[in-house]
């Protein structure tokens, strides 16, 4: 059963050797210069069970448009919630996705939301802002 389900959109993410995620220069807004024609962010998501869950489970961001349009679809990804600390208490997941945005591939530019679905059914999401300098 899932206990919460977070996303934080960035430019890096880096992983130290005990497996602990930081998240670098967090943004909900890319400005694009003029001539560059990809926006380039890491969605780093966060997934807490309880501690019974040993399943596998199905995890898939995808963006879209307000209007609900979908633009960029990242590949599943199937994992297990590991609890490596007390198997009593909940277990746990991250995953960083690195997004490519073609703009020229979308409809306009503006504010889309990026989405997590866990074995898909929707369970966070965040807005994120492409634009022009």
């Amino acid at each position: 059963m899932l206990l919460s389900a977070n996303i934080i959109l960035c430019e890096s993410v880096l992983l130290e050797r005990n497996d602990v995620a930081s998240a670098v220069r967090i943004v909900n807004v890319i400005t694009l210069a003029p001539g560059n024609n990809v926006a380039h962010f890491k969605a780093h998501t966060m997934l807490n069970s309880d501690s019974a869950d040993l399943s596998t489970h199905v995890l898939q961001l995808q963006v879209f448009t307000r209007s609900g349009q979908l633009v960029v679809s990242a590949p599943q990804y199937r994992f297990v919630f590991a609890n490596r600390l007390d198997f009593s208490g909940p277990g746990a997941f991250n995953l960083t996705t690195d997004f490519n945005v073609d703009i020229n591939q979308l409809p306009a530019l503006g504010y889309f939301t990026v989405v997590v679905f866990l074995d898909g059914e929707r369970v966070a999401t965040t807005p994120i802002m492409l634009r022009r300098g």
